[in-house]
């Protein structure tokens, strides 16, 4: 899935493939699935800095994916203004993240438990 985010100005090309949690485990050694599934659980009232982090990651990782050739993490993340800038575009590559997730884990779960009923 690709899609064009808006951060602080700026056009960003973001992709969620195949090899996008593979990437993130590369740069962050974190889980990809997990840290999607962490971010329904995020007060945006109360986010804590281990959360910004988790978005500021996935969204370099997604930006990664659609653009190989971008620079470091740190060099990324410098281009924007403010330290929030990539937490308040952050609805936007979250819908990525979850369209891209939609129903994979449920339908394997259903599978398996109509197996163990036969």
């Amino acid at each position: 899935m690709f899609k064009v985010v808006t951060i602080d100005n700026k056009k960003i090309p973001m992709k969620s493939n195949g090899y996008t949690g593979r990437l993130y485990a590369r740069f962050f050694s974190k889980d990809f699935l997990k840290s999607i599934f962490e971010l329904e659980k995020i007060d945006k009232d109360n986010i804590t800095s281990d959360e910004l982090s988790t978005l500021d990651e996935l969204a370099y990782v997604l930006a990664k994916t659609a653009n190989p050739k971008i620079g470091t993490f740190e060099e990324w993340l410098s281009q924007f203004d403010s330290p929030f800038s990539v937490t308040m575009a952050s609805e936007q590559f979250i819908a990525l993240l979850f369209d891209s997730t939609k129903g994979m884990v449920k339908k394997k779960k259903k599978t398996l438990q109509n197996q163990m009923k036969k």
